[in-house]
């Protein structure tokens, strides 16, 4: 049972032995079995040796699969540790959030470096091992601690902000420290009506600083104070990386030093690096993504077209294949907006899990992990009503993000 200080009814966290890997079906089954006819807030978790698979509370959700039972089990206290139901299926949120972004269990990137980047080129760099070795302390640590051991030295300016330099008189960033109430994004009454990050970033523009931290309890995130920094193109607010110091793998810690420490913020230093390995490295994934589009998913999807098109009585003439080639840049367009809406936060994709449950995204990853034989001819049959109606269902285009994904797999 989690912490209910509003007296809304607390979450709560089930554990279940199972003997072999659960299936979604049989998650859910103990959800509801669990949860009866209830109105509770209920995660159910099974464990099997050193994993753990983990459902809810929104029956709408898919199962995070497989996790290291540690992790798991500290990102599950760190969620009955929050004041209410309502701030624990937040934490929750931005748990799964981290492994949509990143993959990687307690890491979110939010348009700040190029996750590829983050996660597969950085553990490659020699000095790696040392800034595992030398974060890995500093995981246990929290607010003024977890500054302190960063290398900073920090007072107090406007609205309680911390000032945080090192051990030159340049400033290096601004830190907003909150408290268990208030959430990054939410308004604080505190701030003048107004999200902590918000209000973080505008002392952080009239300080002059490049940098802002917001620390809430096991979460430490980073923002650049000025717009256009970052390889996702976001506003300032939706622009940052975070740590969740109570679920990511020591292994992992070598992105605290490298990101947040003193030492990484100075001119030329460690997160420069990151931000300019990103920069080329989406560049580099652009012009790639360009060149598979145009000459594998655009053949084969307009070849798929013509043939549809022949069969329900088209000729294939020049007026035929013209047809074929603009309905084929219908669904890839329409294909495209939808990912980047997605993507952008213009759906609301990431902060509502029953959006989540059903995105473009979601739906793709389910049937990506479908076997190759068993989607028979449904595609072709579905991609041709939906031309032919005045849009594409969120479902047929699933399917071609899918199989886009499949050809960038391959």
């Amino acid at each position: 049972m989690g912490r209910d200080d509003a007296g809304l009814g607390p979450l709560q966290v089930a554990l279940a032995t199972v003997s072999s890997p659960p299936s979604k079906e049989m998650m859910r089954s103990l959800h509801a079995l669990r949860k009866g006819k209830s109105n509770i807030q209920l995660v159910i978790g099974a464990i099997l040796g050193d994993r753990i698979w983990i459902f809810g509370p929104d029956e709408r959700t898919q199962v995070i699969e497989a996790l290291p039972l540690d992790q798991g089990c500290r990102q599950l206290q760190s969620a009955l540790n929050e004041p209410n139901a309502l701030a624990a299926y937040t934490r929750l949120g931005q748990f799964r959030r981290s492994l949509d972004t990143t993959s990687l269990v307690g890491i979110t990137n939010s348009g700040l470096f190029a996750s590829y980047h983050i996660r597969e080129n950085v553990p490659k760099r020699a000095d790696w091992e040392a800034s595992c070795i030398k974060a890995k302390p500093w995981l246990s640590l929290r607010t003024d601690q977890l500054i302190k051991a960063l290398g900073f030295k920090s007072e107090k300016t406007a609205g309680n902000a911390l000032l945080l330099t090192s051990g030159t008189p340049q400033s290096k960033a601004i830190a907003i420290l909150l408290d268990e109430s208030e959430q990054f994004d939410s308004t604080s009454a505190r701030h003048t009506g107004i999200s902590p990050v918000a209000f973080g970033l505008n002392v952080a523009t009239r300080q002059g600083v490049p940098w802002l931290f917001v620390l809430r309890k096991d979460q430490i995130r980073i923002y650049p104070a000025k717009d256009g920094i970052g390889v996702g193109q976001k506003g300032q607010v939706e622009t940052y990386l975070e740590i969740d110091l109570s679920a990511i793998d020591s292994e992992r810690a070598g992105l605290l030093a490298l990101i947040f420490s003193a030492d990484a913020l100075e001119p030329n230093g460690t997160a420069q690096e990151l931000l300019e390995g990103s920069q080329r490295f989406a560049s580099q994934l652009g012009v790639r993504l360009r060149e598979r589009i145009y000459e594998h998913v655009v053949p084969q999807l307009s070849k798929s077209v013509a043939e549809h098109l022949r069969s329900q009585g088209t000729d294939l003439d020049s007026e035929g294949l013209n047809l074929s080639y603009r309905l084929t840049l219908r669904i890839l367009f329409r294909l495209l907006f939808q990912a980047y809406a997605e993507d952008r936060g213009l759906l609301p994709a990431g902060r509502n899990e029953g959006y989540d449950a059903n995105s473009l995204k979601t739906i793709a990853k389910r049937i990506l992990d479908t076997p190759k034989e068993q989607f028979g001819n449904v595609m072709c049959r579905d991609i041709c009503l939906s031309c032919r109606g005045t849009y594409v269902s969120l479902f047929i285009l699933a399917f071609y993000f899918s199989w886009f994904l499949r050809q960038l797999k391959s």
